[in-house]
């Protein structure tokens, strides 16, 4: 699932300022984000700040 927030907080607290696009399985674990570039299909918009501390994290 791929979902647009404004902002990202890195585990350390480290914001990064976006947009950004946030990739989780369905299980909710992360498997990757990147900053937005542009349009991109299948992807829903939240917005706010998606906080990396309260997901699980892939190894």
């Amino acid at each position: 699932m791929k979902r647009a927030y404004h902002d990202i907080c890195l585990p350390d607290g480290t914001l990064q300022q976006g947009p950004v696009v946030v990739e989780t399985d369905s299980e909710g674990r992360l498997l990757d984000w990147h900053k937005l570039q542009g349009e991109e299909p299948f992807t829903e918009w939240v917005g706010g700040t998606f906080r990396m501390s309260e997901c699980n994290l892939t190894s």
